[in-house]
C-alpha cells in the first residue's frame, strides 16, 4: 500500500524540488509528483487569485494551523536536517528532537511552511 498526499502550494516547481532533494522521493511521470515505496506526494498548484492573497517569506513562517502532519522516515535527521537547510526548508534542532519506541522524532517544515516530521530509528543499546 502507498499514501498518496496532495499538497497544495504557491510553487510546485519548489516544492516538487524539495522533497525530491530533501525526502529522496523519486520523479515520477508528472512533472509534480514524486514517490517513494511508500509515498506519492503531487504539488497543485493554487489559484492565482488565492496565491495573490498569501505570503511566503524567508525563511517560511511554519503554518501549524494545519490539522494534518506528514510524517517521514530517513536513515540519518541530521542529513535530512542539512539538506531540508539548503533546498528552503528547516528542521528543528537536535534539541528539539524526541525519543519514543526505538525512534527519534523531529518537526520541520518544506519552503511553503507546511509543518512535517521525521523520523529515525535510534541506534540499538550496546
Amino acid at each position: 500500500m502507498r499514501a498518496h498526499a496532495i499538497i497544495y502550494c504557491i510553487n510546485p516547481d519548489t516544492m516538487t524540488h524539495f522533497y525530491r532533494a530533501v525526502m529522496e522521493m523519486q520523479q515520477s511521470h508528472h512533472q509534480h509528483r514524486v514517490v517513494s515505496e511508500v509515498w506519492q506526494l503531487e504539488f497543485v498548484q493554487i489559484p492565482q487569485e488565492i496565491a495573490a492573497t498569501i505570503t511566503v517569506s524567508t525563511p517560511p513562517e511554519p503554518r501549524e494551523e494545519t490539522p494534518i502532519k506528514l510524517s517521514f522516515e530517513v536513515d540519518d535527521i541530521a542529513l535530512v536536517r542539512e539538506l531540508a537547510d539548503l533546498h528552503g526548508g528547516l528542521i528543528s534542532s537536535s534539541t528539539h528532537e524526541w525519543h519514543y519506541e526505538g525512534y527519534a522524532f523531529c518537526n520541520g517544515f518544506d519552503p511553503e511552511g507546511n509543518v512535517f516530521q521525521v523520523f529515525a530509528r535510534l541506534p540499538e543499546p550496546a
